[in-house]
């Protein structure tokens, strides 16, 4: 099964089709003092902008404790409704993030699936669709989006120690190809054979050039002794054309 067609079969069977923003009943609205802040708290609401809206909230709330105990109806009133508000809404929120929880939970699974068939392509495809639904999980739930970050964090790891291990192993194949190739050019050079130690040293420069970041210390080894062969085959090569040079003269 194509990466895509797994990934919309999981979302359509957990009950959403995308991430788009989910409607919400209306909210009714208010006039008053504080009418403007209210009215920008029933905005972001609507819009899915939780943490927007709860800054907001927590402004009205800092102007009744101002108050300190001055009665103020239209703030109570506003106050009352808000917090029915936030609470069907998040209790809304919630069972999406239920949904979210389970999707992402199917997509670790099928993730590790394709880390064990070395499927590469269809790991990063997964590991971007977790950062997305992990992006598209309410500030408002702190714990259960840690929970979430975790697990995900916990397939990262994942990815990446299958990713060295594969480096690792390149690395060595690289390297072991490289050792044989600078035994080989030693040998022509001795037998006098430039001809062959340069076609080989081309070879050596390119697989060298091939090992992966984070193998420096085999890198710098190996690359003394390729300068060495660079060196060798130079002067020979300058030594032939100043010879070639004398005998036109």
């Amino acid at each position: 099964m194509d990466i895509e067609e797994f990934l919309d079969r999981e979302l359509s069977e957990l009950g959403f089709e995308s991430e788009r923003a989910e409607e919400h009943p209306d909210i009714p609205d208010f006039s008053g003092e504080h009418s403007s802040l209210f009215e920008g708290i029933q905005q972001n609401l609507r819009k899915g902008n939780i943490a927007q809206a709860e800054q907001q909230y927590s402004q009205l709330w800092q102007v009744l404790a101002s108050q300190k105990l001055k009665w103020s109806k239209e703030l109570h009133s506003q106050l009352l409704s808000l917090s029915k508000q936030f609470s069907s809404y998040l209790s809304h929120a919630y069972g999406d993030l239920k949904r979210k929880a389970m999707y992402i939970n199917g997509l670790v699974s099928k993730g590790r699936d394709f880390l064990k068939e070395g499927k590469k392509e269809f790991v990063l495809k997964v590991y971007s669709e977790l950062q997305s639904v992990f992006n598209s999980v309410p500030n408002a739930f702190v714990e259960e989006k840690a929970e979430i970050g975790e697990q995900i964090g916990s397939f990262y790891k994942e990815m990446k120690r299958a990713a060295d291990k594969e480096a690792a192993a390149k690395a060595s194949g690289l390297l072991n190809e490289i050792h044989q190739l600078i035994d080989r050019i030693n040998a022509s050079i001795k037998a006098n054979d430039f001809a062959s130690a340069s076609s080989d040293y081309t070879k050596c420069v390119g697989l060298y050039n091939q090992i992966p970041e984070g193998f420096l210390l085999q890198k710098s080894f190996v690359g003394m002794k390729i300068l060495e062969i660079y060196k060798s085959i130079a002067i020979y090569n300058e030594i032939s054309e100043l010879q070639k040079h004398l005998q036109q003269k």
